[in-house]
């Protein structure tokens, strides 16, 4: 690397035209680029490829996708460094003149959210719970028939599980990661070729709830998407037929603008059976619940009682997954109501025996663990009758005012 003047003459790398992390001065983590009598010298030749994935990288006012290694040769002098740790405030300045402040996006850098490395199985465990299959069509009369067609993968969740979001973008390698005002974070995939990823793994590792009734019509209109029917009359027709019956179905705008649509017929998911522990791990992340209650019971020795519950709670047309859900675990029971059944784990012993050595082994992910770890606090204390003095009583209370919605962050 050589100054001429304004003018810098690079090098041409080996692995020129492949996208990478650029090159940046490593004397300390904390100074980057600093200006000083090694400013014409990179400190570390080391180069991180990358994968064929979306970066934010904002220079000179330009959103910028993948880095390249074609700017070799003669530059005027800029600066393009992947910032492994965004802040506004570094010690050295000269970096972020070329960086447009009014577009700092909170990312991944400042949150530093710790990646998970997710089991395939898990992932499709907690998109049974959580993922959501979208087909939106937005007024634009741009288009054919003045409506675009949109598909989207969404899995939204609160921030303090955001980790779980990035380790799924991780996993998947495309997609965006972005939080509302409301601390709802949400995992977006929309690009048709990005949805191909996602179409992909649930295809090998599939949906078991009803959501895949859902995920089946989503790929259906993404096949008309992706072979462009969608801009056909036909296929547009069938897009607006499987949106129909997808979710909420159409809005009333659409069904005022397209009153003879006939929805399409949902699949009905005959394969329920757990096809390993890992998906039943991901589920519970989504979709458990683990329950302290303290009851007054006048009759006891000190006047209260402690009840536990593992609870999955799911949609009455699941009724046979939760009966899967008792065969599979060997405990529990399940209890209908009018549109909801739930799945219950309240004896002692099995949840000593059956539960906590089964999450232990497939440990449950994100904000949720923290809950199960509070829950076999309690579990233990039971298991010595603590439950059953003054001070064990007490040391539960606290545990439980720490649990699910009180926990703080």
């Amino acid at each position: 690397v050589e100054w001429w003047g304004k003018l810098l003459k690079r090098v041409k790398l080996l692995n020129f035209d492949k996208a990478l992390k650029f090159m940046v001065p490593n004397n300390y983590w904390k100074i980057v680029n600093v200006w000083s009598k090694f400013s014409s010298k990179v400190k570390s030749h080391k180069i991180n490829k990358r994968e064929n994935n979306e970066s934010k990288s904002i220079v000179l006012s330009t959103i910028v996708k993948d880095q390249r290694v074609n700017i070799s040769w003669w530059k005027l002098i800029s600066s393009r460094s992947t910032l492994m740790d965004f802040k506004k405030n570094y010690q050295a300045k000269i970096l972020f003149n070329f960086i447009n402040k009014s577009k700092f996006f909170t990312s991944l850098s400042t949150l530093n959210p710790k990646i998970i490395i997710i089991n395939p199985w898990f992932l499709t465990g907690f998109a049974d719970g959580e993922a959501c299959f979208s087909i939106s069509l937005i007024s634009n009369t741009k288009y054919k028939f003045r409506w675009m067609v949109q598909l989207r993968f969404i899995v939204a969740l609160h921030k303090k599980d955001l980790p779980i979001l990035y380790s799924m973008k991780s996993y998947f390698g495309v997609g965006n990661v972005y939080c509302r005002k409301n601390d709802i974070c949400v995992y977006n995939v929309q690009s048709i070729t990005d949805l191909v990823i996602i179409i992909n793994h649930f295809d090998k590792y599939p949906l078991i709830t009803n959501k895949q009734a859902d995920y089946k019509l989503f790929r259906a209109a993404y096949n008309l998407v992706d072979n462009r029917e969608h801009l056909t009359i036909e296929g547009f027709f069938n897009i607006l037929a499987l949106k129909s019956s997808l979710n909420l179905g159409l809005s009333d705008k659409l069904k005022k603008a397209f009153p003879n649509v006939i929805p399409i017929n949902r699949n009905v998911v005959l394969d329920n059976s757990i096809k390993d522990s890992n998906w039943l791990a991901g589920f519970v992340s989504a979709e458990g619940c683990f329950l302290v209650n303290i009851r007054s019971k006048p009759k006891m020795k000190i006047g209260y009682s402690v009840e536990l519950s593992f609870v999955i709670t799911q949609h009455s047309r699941d009724e046979l997954l939760m009966e899967n859900l008792i065969k599979y675990l060997g405990c529990g029971n399940i209890y209908k109501n009018p549109t909801t059944i739930d799945f219950k784990v309240t004896k002692l012993s099995d949840l000593v025996e059956k539960i906590i050595p089964f999450f232990d082994k497939y440990p449950i992910e994100g904000e949720k663990y923290l809950n199960y770890l509070d829950f076999v606090k309690v579990v233990k204390l039971m298991q010595i009758k603590s439950h059953l003095t003054e001070e064990g009583l007490d040391k539960i209370r606290k545990i439980k005012l720490g649990m699910n919605r009180s926990r703080k962050q």
